[in-house]
């Protein structure tokens, strides 16, 4: 049977990159990763956004990634977005799609 280990060496943080045994142990080392967390909050930044993160949205990220690691709570991360001024402030474009 599968023993479920393996060995990393392509992710962008390198501290992840080494041998794992089994999958937990690869999930609570994911887990712990600031690299992971953040690629977390940018991809619910984009769905509830729809669109990419800018430069000028820096200061929003951080808010939702200490929201995040204050409370544990994915909603506190998105309260924290909805209540930013980049959520309150943006504009609808031309074709009706929010930019």
């Amino acid at each position: 049977p599968p023993d479920g280990s393996t060995v990393i060496d392509n992710l962008p943080d390198p501290a992840l990159n080494r041998s794992y045994a089994d999958v937990g142990e690869f999930i609570d080392a994911l887990g712990s990763s600031r690299y992971a967390r953040r690629g977390m909050v940018r991809q619910a930044f984009r769905f509830f956004m729809g669109r990419d993160e800018v430069l000028a949205d820096g200061c929003t990220l951080v808010e939702m990634e200490n929201a995040l690691e204050e409370t544990g709570s994915f909603f506190a991360m998105v309260e924290a977005l909805i209540s930013s001024d980049t959520f309150v402030r943006r504009e609808v474009g031309e074709t009706g799609d929010e930019e």
